[in-house]
């Protein structure tokens, strides 16, 4: 039970942190675009 419960802790780990990799990746990917359009733009 206790290593059942510790497994699933270290599930819920990774998967936190693959979110957060995958919202900085967004937010980032959101900012260069943004960037480059505007430096094209001016």
């Amino acid at each position: 039970m206790l290593m059942n419960l510790q497994s699933l802790d270290i599930q819920s780990y990774y998967i936190n942190i693959h979110q957060f990799i995958k919202i900085k990746e967004v937010v980032f990917g959101m900012f260069f675009f943004s960037r480059q359009s505007y430096t094209t733009r001016s």
